[in-house]
């Protein structure tokens, strides 16, 4: 119930934030089993700080997350297993963000879950920032990084939402606006995480920056086709 009520008074994911936190829950129970992250403070760990992009990923007995940490998006290794806190066992510096589309600056990133995907050695991370990069966990070496879409390209419905979002956060909010950012919110978007997805050697990402989708070879990045699908709404395989 503590863990509950501690992710029940978390902040809204609508409020630029740099921090969050991740919750692991006794599957049977329903109960806290551990809780890590949250703002940086006197007791700080190696998790207080970061911002955790969505779920980590459950491969050969650890845990992959991503994570960014003051503009810069990394995957992170844990050990899950310890009772009570999990163990950080590495850490990998993915991509530098430029400060348009970082956490605090940028919704459509801070609502849009990321979570890698492996195959064997091979870890792939979105970044939800136009750039797709892939690392070898066992030779823990970086295999190679494909950007898809210019850092600097805004769709102008990320302008207009940044700037509602901005003034709802700040109490200057009327009807019409709220009207308007509910239109905008149901604008076509992935509605499932950002995950990639693996077969046969080939690489299929759904892009929420842009709402397309990307196709790559695995062990080497080259790109087999890219196309925008503003009608779908989640990718099924």
């Amino acid at each position: 119930p503590a863990l509950w009520d501690m992710l029940n008074r978390g902040d809204s994911p609508f409020v630029a934030s740099r921090h969050n936190r991740l919750a692991a829950l006794r599957l049977r129970e329903g109960t806290g089993h551990w809780l890590i992250g949250g703002a940086p403070d006197v007791q700080s760990d190696e998790f207080s700080g970061l911002f955790f992009l969505g779920a980590p990923l459950a491969h050969e007995q650890r845990l992959y997350t991503l994570v960014e940490d003051r503009g810069q998006v990394r995957l992170l290794a844990i050990d899950p297993a310890p009772a009570e806190q999990p163990v950080l066992l590495w850490s990998q510096p993915i991509l530098n963000v430029p400060p348009l589309l970082s956490i605090s600056q940028n919704e459509l990133r801070r609502t849009s879950a990321l979570t890698p995907a492996a195959d064997g050695s091979v870890v792939v991370c979105p970044t939800g920032a136009g750039t797709v990069v892939a690392f070898d966990i066992d030779q823990q070496r970086l295999l190679w990084s494909r950007q898809y879409r210019s850092a600097e390209q805004e769709r102008p419905m990320e302008v207009v939402l940044r700037n509602q979002l901005r003034a709802r956060s700040q109490g200057d909010f009327d009807a019409q606006q709220r009207q308007a950012l509910d239109r905008l919110l149901d604008e076509p978007r992935w509605r499932t995480p950002s995950r990639p997805i693996i077969h046969r050697g080939l690489v299929l990402l759904p892009t929420p920056e842009d709402h397309g989708l990307v196709c790559l070879e695995l062990l080497t990045g080259e790109t087999r086709w890219q196309r925008k699908v503003d009608s779908a709404l989640y990718v099924a395989a």
